[in-house]
């Protein structure tokens, strides 16, 4: 009767012998897995470690861009003033020339087409208010830059622009100009490049 009632004494030296049966089974299992677990947890660390610089980098890279943009406009702001201010009628010569000189920075240079070099303030006004400069000869002096072959440099700070200056004696004559600004969109360096050629009159 107690073998076919199933005492619990039986009950648990049958559990005993089970659980003697299976552990070493399940500590096998465990050496088995545990390399390929331990071998995760570096590669897990790694790409964590990876992914980290290239967030920061991506980061970076916005923050440039929208700084880059921004200097772009403010250059853009100073290039607008700059043709307001020579193209500016209704002036004397001397109110003119300080709306001019307005828009360049104190320690500017104004490199002319024969390579000379004119600097500050004194140098502006010397180069727009000289004898041979047609904007303060002409009352409507209107110069025409080209809008469709205009390129920034990738800061944003520098611009190329071609521009059609008017002659006193009709036509015009093409000059390419680079227009760099400071944070303020003050011209910091304009260098002036022309060559013979003499549009005909419009």
């Amino acid at each position: 009767r107690v073998l076919m009632g199933g005492s619990p004494t039986w009950k648990s030296r049958c559990s005993l012998v089970v659980r003697a049966a299976l552990l070493p089974l399940l500590l096998l299992l465990a050496l088995a897995l545990a390399p390929a677990c331990f071998k995760s947890i570096p590669t897990a660390l790694a790409s964590c470690t990876m992914a980290a610089p290239d967030a920061k980098r991506a980061r970076t890279d916005e923050g440039a861009q929208c700084s880059n943009e921004a200097a772009k406009a403010t250059s853009k702001a100073g290039l607008q003033a700059y043709f307001d201010a020579v193209s500016a009628a209704g002036l004397s010569n001397e109110d003119k020339l300080a709306k001019i000189v307005s828009t360049f920075a104190e320690e500017t240079e104004l490199i002319k087409p024969d390579g000379e070099v004119m600097k500050g303030s004194d140098g502006v006004k010397a180069f727009y208010g000289s004898a041979a400069s047609p904007v303060m000869k002409m009352p409507n002096f209107k110069p025409k830059p080209l809008l469709e072959t205009m390129s920034y440099s990738e800061d944003g700070r520098t611009i190329a622009v071609e521009i059609d200056l008017p002659l006193a004696a009709g036509g015009y004559t093409r000059v390419g100009d680079f227009f760099s600004f400071d944070s303020e969109g003050r011209i910091t360096r304009l260098r002036i490049y022309q060559w013979p050629m003499n549009l005909p009159k419009n």
